[in-house]
């Protein structure tokens, strides 16, 4: 504080007194922060201070302030000021002042650590939220002062701290003036100091800090000044590095502060470092690295004594090179990074707690961060460790094989922990799970970016108060998983995003919330339990680009929904049993819906079903009308997707190898058949719809999709659904990825805007006859589509056949509603070749055939058609079946193959860099793998029955090249 204002408030005789309204907060742990960010301050009207930290004195002249309102820089009161942006809960403590009015606070501490203190840390940020009415910049004055039972800002001898002065950034201008709010975090700037008290603060002494306001000396108000996110930190004794020293395991290159107990050096050989003493901490305020290419001991021995790593510094061990062992507090945007480089030189595979370096778990600051990473295999064996914004990082630089990286031991952690771990590194594993505690009111992130190994994490516990994140997270399924072994306790709130998964192995109890966003999922294995006090709530989405007049499939993920929560405009359940879809009645919104059982909604864009999720085994009856064929409405019951030829496989006994799922198109109604994909191990059709994707064998049923299913006997049965069959991260409705694989294509009908599609596909060991699981039922009951027959006359919507050749004839059932032309269509799989052979649609009525790989077949109907056995696929060699050029995609040039003597010659392009090659039957079963380096090679394939294997040859750059090849043996 200046003279002159000190002059003048004397002679105004404004005398600033008064008891603290909070009372003094009590040090009791040197080395411990103590933070005041505002946020508990008003957002928007007015309100008082009691949401400040204890300690603080307010005051305005001689009167004690109870009061303040919220500000975005725009009110010109003369008064405190909660600022930031209306209804933003980030605040910050400010006021106008004016020439009558002398706003000034302080935070009074008292010294309860049993220690005389030194050093004091301080750290603040300074925000402009206003130009005022008065010329030039201006500053919120920062002092303190040290006695015994203060009570008021003047009585005690302040001492400035100029360089913890907050200074405004804009002035209103001496020409003309622009009173005007500003964004007050825009244009913030930290002042922080470490105050040095020789005479040190005795044990039971207290301290205040003072900021004294601005006070204009004409008849103007001041700019709009405040002050945020307030870090107070109390140390003993401490070391200073010397100008220009980066040798910290030298006690010469230190600068002790006081007269106390000196730093003791034991070297046995050059940089060798063992301090010894009570109560010393060492700041390092510049980038230093140990290690590398000198060898070093580094040793802080004595009670409370440790390293200070100083805001925005990097302090780095790289410790094939160095013995060590002291604790660290991280400052502000501080970095701790551990290189482990050399097993051998550091010894034993796993880190002693007594040689690990360990950071001060109330002593890491916000931005913190710590970086372990050990380039071979290691395990941190550490009983008790507390981090806050720690980073395991083992990346990608040294690392030619692989390495495991596990711990053990209980973790606290705040803030971010990151493991970004490099090829197959184990995480944590069945026999060796530590704990983790995600604790200190934080909102927290786990991250795991390139994680591909089998690891496997330790339990979680969410503490109260805390919110929880999934964060990128890549295990091996090669979905983004969270996956652990222990329990998993949440007493705050946990976040799912999408294409996100809690995994969970062990039990899962939660008394606090959970979100789960759509496409994110809770996926509990065999054994898994569920304790559940508290709420889950699981969001699902319409597919995109759906209108919102359309109908999907639902099932609920939790245990009890009501209809009219789900808040439809039309809701329908599916009168079991029968041989039809299309028999619905109208389900009423007091009804609660079954878990397992699907229901067909429409006017539903999202939903967030809330209660308790289901999980374990679950079980639902069928209906049959005493004949086979009878078709039941499921649905997935679980917040996480299901496997569908799992699901399938467990109840084989009860159903046909299929599914289907209803798939809405607006030129059909609702109730249509041919609105529905069906599902089998060789992949799926869509019909009724422009949609021609396939489906990988392996589909996973969304969390919150419903289905049909077939019955296969006559009776009642019972379907079960289990947690082995969960797993995958939640898709849309109905969606489905492309099999690289399989030999197959879509067969369509195309009528204007409507196709109706088959599949047709090739896989080892199926039959002519109806195979379970890879033939699916169609239906010739409707007036429109196209399906085959097998030999024993059932319609089918899919048909798996073991082979085709030339005398193969598979006869199709085609019906048309009206007189037209209409095309029959081809809709290429990856593989366009069937071992050299072409399929053609051929017309026993009239002779003629169609190329349908080369061609649509074009063929007028007169009124409505339905005819069997009229047209056939038929299959016919490829003209040039030995050699064939096939086009490539992203590859330079082409890839030349061709059959002779038993052996599969393959000549690519000059400039392509292959890696391998794979071939596989035509079902998909890899024969063999062949790793190659050069342009041009043969593999013999004399010793293969197959007449037809496909082949994929993967390069160096990541494409890959797929080719059907004919063996004319």
């Amino acid at each position: 504080m200046n003279q002159s204002f000190n002059l003048y408030l004397a002679i105004l005789g404004w005398i600033i007194i008064g008891p603290s309204v909070f009372g003094q907060k009590s040090i009791t742990t040197v080395g411990a922060t103590h933070t005041e960010d505002f946020n508990g301050l008003p957002s928007s009207g007015s309100g008082d201070f009691s949401g400040l930290a204890e300690g603080w004195l307010i005051y305005n002249n001689s009167s004690e302030e109870s009061s303040n309102i919220s500000s975005d820089g725009s009110s010109t009161t003369t008064s405190y000021h909660s600022y930031g942006s209306t209804g933003d809960g980030d605040r910050s403590l400010g006021c106008i002042d004016d020439q009558f009015s002398n706003y000034v606070f302080g935070w009074l501490f008292e010294n309860n650590t049993g220690k005389t203190l030194y050093k004091i840390y301080v750290s603040y940020q300074g925000e402009q939220w206003r130009v005022g009415a008065t010329n030039g910049s201006q500053k919120i004055d920062f002092s303190y002062a040290i006695g015994n039972n203060i009570t008021d800002l003047t009585s005690p001898s302040f001492s400035d701290i100029n360089v913890l002065d907050f200074v405004s950034s804009v002035g209103c201008g001496t020409l003309s003036c622009n009173p005007r709010a500003l964004d007050g975090n825009a244009n913030a700037t930290t002042e922080t100091y470490l105050i040095q008290l020789p005479d040190g603060l005795a044990d039971g002494e207290q301290i205040i800090f003072k900021w004294q306001y601005p006070n204009p000396n004409n008849n103007a108000t001041s700019h709009g000044l405040a002050i945020d996110d307030i870090h107070i930190t109390f140390f003993d004794e401490a070391f200073y590095l010397n100008t220009g020293e980066t040798d910290i395991t030298d006690e010469e290159s230190w600068t002790p502060f006081s007269d106390g107990t000196p730093i003791s050096e034991t070297p046995t050989n050059n940089n060798f470092g063992e301090f010894v003493g009570d109560n010393q901490h060492f700041i390092i305020d510049r980038d230093v690295t140990l290690g590398s290419s000198t060898w070093s001991d580094l040793f802080i021995e004595g009670d409370n004594s440790y390293f200070i790593i100083d805001s925005g510094v990097t302090f780095t061990v790289q410790d094939d090179n160095i013995n060590y062992s002291f604790e660290l507090i991280v400052k502000e945007n501080a970095t701790w990074e551990v290189y482990v480089l050399d097993e051998d030189n550091f010894g034993p595979d796993t880190y002693d707690p007594a040689d690990f370096p360990g950071v001060r778990f109330d002593s890491l600051y916000t931005g913190s961060t710590i970086i372990y990473k050990p380039t071979f295999s290691y395990n941190f064996d550490v009983p008790i460790a507390n981090y806050y914004n720690v980073t395991f990082d083992t990346g990608d630089d040294f690392f030619e094989e692989d390495h495991e990286f596990t711990f053990a031991g209980s973790y606290k952690v705040r803030g971010s922990l990151t493991y970004n771990l490099a090829y197959d590194n184990t995480i944590f594993d069945s026999g060796n799970t530590p704990s983790i505690l995600f604790t200190g009111g934080d909102t927290t992130t786990l991250n795991v970016p390139n994680h591909t190994g089998a690891g496997i994490f330790p339990g979680i516990t969410i503490d109260a108060g805390n919110t929880f994140t999934l964060g990128n997270i890549q295990a091996q399924t090669g979905y983004s998983q969270f996956v652990h072994s222990n329990n998993f306790t949440n007493n705050g709130t946990v976040y799912i995003a999408s294409n996100k998964a809690l995994n969970m192995v062990g039990n899962l109890s939660n008394t606090g919330i959970f979100n789960v966003a759509d496409d994110g999922a809770i996926v509990q294995a065999t054994g898994s339990t569920l304790s559940n006090s508290g709420t889950f709530n699981i969001t699902r989405n319409k597919p995109d680009g759906q209108a919102s007049g359309l109908y999907n499939f639902w099932s609920t993920p939790v245990v009890s929904e009501q209809m009219s929560d789900i808040g439809a405009s039309r809701q329908y359940e599916l009168n079991a049993p029968g041989t039809s879809t299309s028999d619905w009645s109208w389900v009423s919104g007091s009804e609660y819906l079954t878990v397992g059982k699907g229901y067909a909604l429409t006017g539903v864009n999202t939903h967030t079903f809330s209660g308790e999720i289901n999980n374990g085994t679950i079980t639902i009856a069928t209906e049959t009308n005493g004949t086979t064929g009878n078709y039941n409405a499921l649905g997935n019951p679980y917040p996480s997707a299901i496997n569908a030829a799992d699901f399938l496989t467990e109840n084989s006994a009860v159903l046909d190898g299929f599914i289907n799922l209803f798939n809405h198109n607006p030129n059909y109604s609702y109730t249509e058949e041919n609105q529905q994909i069906t599902i089998n191990n060789a992949g799926a059709t869509v019909a009724g719809s422009t949609d021609n994707s396939q489906t990988l064998a392996n589909t996973y049923i969304a969390s919150g999709q419903g289905f049909y299913v077939c019955l296969t006997g006559t009776t009642s049965q019972t379907v079960s659904f289990k947690n082995s069959m969960r797993g995958g991260v939640n898709s849309e409705f109905k969606s489905g990825r492309a099999n690289p694989i399989l030999a197959k294509f879509h067969l369509q009908i195309i009528d204007q805007d409507k196709r109706y599609t088959t599949l047709f596909a090739i896989a080892e060991n199926c039959t002519p006859l109806y195979d379970w699981g890879w033939d699916a039922l169609g239906s010739d009951a409707g007036s429109f589509h196209i399906q085959t027959l097998n030999y024993e006359g059932h319609v089918l919507g899919i048909q798996t056949v073991g082979m085709v050749n030339p005398k193969v004839k598979i006869p199709l059932s085609i019906a048309t509603p009206h007189t037209g032309n209409y095309q029959i269509h081809i809709e290429k799989s990856q593989f366009d070749k069937m071992g050299g052979l072409e399929p053609y649609l051929l017309d026993t009525e009239t002779g003629e055939s169609w190329n349908l790989w080369r061609e649509d077949a074009s063929i007028f109907f007169e009124d409505s058609h339905k005819s069997k056995n009229r047209f056939f696929l038929t299959f016919r060699r490829y003209t040039s079946p030995t050699t064939e050029i096939v086009s490539t995609n992203q590859i330079e040039n082409s890839i030349k193959t061709w059959f002779h003597n038993g052996t599969l010659h393959f000549e690519l392009s000059e400039n392509s860099q292959p890696e391998s090659v794979r071939l596989y039957s035509v079902d998909g079963k890899e024969i063999l793998t062949k790793q190659i380096s050069t342009t041009k090679f043969a593999i013999p394939v004399h010793n293969l029955s197959a007449e037809i294997i496909l082949s994929s040859i993967q390069f160096k750059n990541g494409n890959q090249q797929n080719t059907t090849h004919y063996l004319n043996k």
